[in-house]
């Protein structure tokens, strides 16, 4: 069970190791901008641009275990970096046209490496020769360039971004090491400090996304009774397999006993499907934000496996967990008695409508990635919103529709955000929120909303307890 805690451990001493190497690549900055020329100028500003990238994607990339993802976005970028290159390009033909040809010759160059990897590894996403292929392409480029007296500072700056990207898909990190002592020998210091901050970051993303993986697995083995071989392929191939049961079973969305069925059948993949997501950067930066904006007593609604109930609860909040009898709820059941965690689990309305006449209303209400699963979304909204207090909080995902890995996704023609105003709730998602939260707090499909309080004073209590 994913202790959330140690998350946001992890997530300080990254960005305590990122502002550090800032030292570094600042004192290469400076060091080369002592013979500053217009040329260095366009070096300083790439670098800086790499660095800034450097809070970010590590993290992305190497909290994830899905390889197709690595591949598609090294490809996708380098069309950014080709598209960059040939801006340049002109910058510098209309200055000095003798370099217009080297720069020409480097964007084609780029862009036919970037054509070959995606035919080669397309139906190879998982090989590790990938980045080797780039790397080398990209010295063999620098190289070139070199030959054709084009500026240091273009060659490096070039380099610089096409290492970084490297550094970032390479799981064994040998290219870091390798790409930073070239650096080094060559008398490049930024080239040099910003491929080994890349480096770094990717080794500490890596081993947090390790620690996550392996004891997710060994949970979920333990739970199941599956060999951990078992567990890692299941886990691997969870998405696809619900996928193909949801096209095979053909169902109409209006049928709400056959989805209720489907749902019941397929549990034990979507145990291991929500496992999986909840190793990505992205949830998890989210949930630390959930658990941040959460108040007075909660209900999960749609807990799924339980990680955020459990978590709450570690934190001295009163829980109550929601969701259909099935796998995960016996999972979470599981996993809240070996933490010892008093959760109150309920599994239909009216065991909600019971605690709310017994208690009061819920403080905060977090529906997270549950909506679009449910054919009746108005009703659930008008069900939430009747237990949720005055002065209480929503937090919740809505429905955007069916995708491609996840047709099962509902069609619903609600404006949820509507739906809610309409019933007197306001929006409470700031611009704080909007511009520093996660980055699912900041998407549209995220949504927050507070209920005025305008009831009595012993029901403003409940809110606030």
């Amino acid at each position: 069970m994913m202790r959330y805690s140690a998350q946001a451990k992890f997530f300080e001493h990254y960005l305590a190791v990122w502002l550090l190497c800032a030292l570094a690549v600042t004192a290469a900055l400076v060091t080369e901008v002592r013979h500053a020329t217009s040329v260095t100028v366009l070096s300083a500003c790439v670098a800086i641009c790499a660095y800034l990238a450097l809070a970010y994607l590590p993290k992305y990339l190497s909290m994830h275990r899905e390889p197709e993802k690595r591949f598609t976005w090294s490809v996708r970028v380098r069309w950014i970096l080709i598209a960059t290159d040939f801006v340049v390009g002109l910058a510098f033909a209309r200055t000095s046209r003798q370099q217009w040809a080297p720069m020409l010759l480097g964007v084609a160059w780029l862009l036919l490496v970037n054509l070959f990897v995606k035919r080669l590894f397309r139906d190879r996403a998982e090989s590790g020769w990938m980045p080797w292929v780039y790397f080398v392409a990209d010295a063999w480029l620098a190289v070139c360039l070199i030959l054709l007296n084009t500026p240091a500072a273009v060659v490096g700056s070039v380099f610089a971004l096409t290492v970084v990207l490297c550094v970032l898909v390479d799981e064994k990190g040998i290219i870091g090491i390798l790409g930073g002592a070239i650096a080094l020998m060559l008398g490049s210091y930024v080239v040099a400090a910003l491929v080994l901050t890349a480096w770094l970051l990717v080794r500490i993303s890596a081993k947090q996304a390790d620690k996550n993986y392996h004891q997710t697995i060994a949970d979920l083995s333990a739970f199941t009774g599956m060999s951990l071989g078992e567990t890692r392929d299941r886990l691997m191939s969870s998405r696809d397999m619900l996928v193909q049961a949801w096209k095979d079973a053909r169902l109409d969305e209006s049928d709400t006993q056959a989805l209720a069925e489907w749902y019941a059948a397929n549990s034990l993949s979507y145990l291991f499907d929500i496992a999986r997501f909840h190793l990505t950067y992205k949830h998890i930066a989210f949930t630390l934000d959930v658990i941040d904006l959460s108040l007075g007593r909660c209900l999960d609604y749609g807990a799924g496996k339980g990680e955020l109930s459990i978590e709450l609860a570690r934190r001295g909040k009163k829980v109550t967990y929601y969701d259909v009898p099935g796998t995960s709820r016996k999972y979470a059941e599981w996993s809240a008695a070996r933490d010892h965690s008093a959760l109150l689990f309920t599994s239909t309305k009216d065991e909600l409508r019971a605690i709310t006449e017994r208690e009061g209303k819920f403080a905060t209400i977090i529906s997270l990635d549950v909506l679009e699963h449910l054919p009746d979304l108005p009703g659930e909204l008008e069900f939430l919103d009747s237990v949720l207090a005055p002065g209480g909080r929503m937090i919740m995902t809505v429905p955007f529709g069916a995708t491609e890995s996840h047709p099962m996704h509902l069609s619903h023609q609600v404006d949820t955000r509507d739906f809610l105003a309409k019933r007197g709730l306001q929006d409470a998602k700031g611009w704080r929120m909007k511009l520093a939260g996660s980055e699912i707090l900041r998407k549209r499909e995220c949504v927050i909303y507070e209920k005025p309080i305008r009831a009595s004073v012993s029901d403003g209590s409940a809110a606030r307890r």
